[in-house]
């Protein structure tokens, strides 16, 4: 039992070392009005001080909507959709106006989304960054480094969509325990 015990609380120490200071998620729906699409909600969270900035790409075939063939990658557009006959929700875009934060980069084409910006407030502790709409089988990857106000940038990468692949800590995690279990069954 003592080694059983010992096993279970070296996984756990292992498992809280792993986790990063930056939690991406997303969280899709239905895109309103253009069937055959998801939009996804990109969001950050920290329990570590604060996201001060992101620089974030995306990377696929995802959904774009320039009203008048301007680019709309902040909500500063959003104004002029129902103008054009489209919803917000079928623009891949960053979730906040231009004129609240500090712009270092932006630009979008058909299978990129990018910018690099910091807050003007200070750092926020959880934002939905950012929407990508997505055709229903498809995936953007990305690729985003978080400012957290030390001079530390976070790096978190992933999939959005269908092809979702588990990060190689998880899988290294996954493997550990396996091993450990079966450690615990051979020796009984």
């Amino acid at each position: 039992m003592k080694r059983f015990t010992l096993a279970i609380a070296v996984m756990f120490v292992i498992a809280a070392s792993a986790n990063a200071a930056v939690v991406v998620t997303s969280t899709g729906a239905a895109t309103t009005g253009l069937a055959g699409y998801t939009t996804f909600t990109m969001t950050a969270s920290t329990d570590v001080g604060g996201i001060q900035g992101i620089d974030a790409t995306f990377s696929g075939a995802m959904n774009h909507i320039n009203p008048a063939g301007n680019a709309s990658i902040f909500q500063d557009a959003n104004g002029f959709f129902s103008f054009v006959g489209a919803s917000v929700d079928q623009d891949s875009q960053f979730n906040w106006g231009s004129g609240d934060v500090v712009v270092a980069r932006s630009g979008e084409s058909a299978d990129s989304l990018d910018g690099a910006f910091a807050w003007s407030s200070g750092g926020v502790a959880s934002v939905d960054f950012a929407q990508i709409v997505v055709a229903d089988g498809g995936s953007v990857t990305y690729s985003i480094e978080f400012d957290d106000g030390q001079g530390v940038a976070i790096p978190v990468s992933g999939t959005v969509g269908e092809a979702v692949i588990p990060e190689p800590a998880t899988l290294a995690l996954m493997s550990m325990a396996l091993v450990g279990l079966g450690f615990f069954r051979r020796s009984k």
